[in-house]
């Protein structure tokens, strides 16, 4: 019930939603902790609120899937440490996600994360990485 609250809430995309999925992004349920990252994907936002850049932490690997997909969208320079450290996530798909959030960050520093994970030992990572160096300016 609390993450189909979650997905209504995001549904409107109205700004004023934010404070509510920040909440929510600390619930109990990874399932809704996940449809709250999603929902702030869904904002327009143009900085990323803390508690996003927190759930690249979760216990969850969907939520930290969910997180370094938004963070993506969002285009906001402050994740890219948060980004850089799930380049080397337990999860593929994690790992998948933060090499493509930081191929829409167009900054220095997500340059330099990217050249980094040339280096991965995830051929899967250090593929995606060479794709993205390779479609930069």
């Amino acid at each position: 019930m609390r993450a189909r609250a979650v997905h209504a809430l995001a549904r409107y995309k109205d700004p004023a939603a934010q404070e509510g999925l920040v909440a929510a992004l600390k619930d109990e349920n990874a399932e809704v902790r996940a449809a709250a990252a999603a929902g702030l994907g869904e904002l327009d936002l143009k900085a990323a609120p803390q508690g996003l850049l927190d759930a690249t932490k979760d216990p969850s690997a969907d939520v930290r899937q969910q997180a370094a997909e938004v963070l993506g969208q969002i285009h906001d320079p402050k994740a890219v440490p948060q980004l850089k450290a799930l380049l080397e996530d337990a999860d593929a798909d994690v790992r998948s996600s933060a090499v493509e959030a930081l191929s829409d960050i167009r900054d220095r520093a997500a340059l330099q994360a990217l050249i980094a994970a040339m280096q991965s030992k995830d051929v899967t990572v250090r593929r995606a990485a060479a794709q993205a160096l390779g479609q930069r300016d």
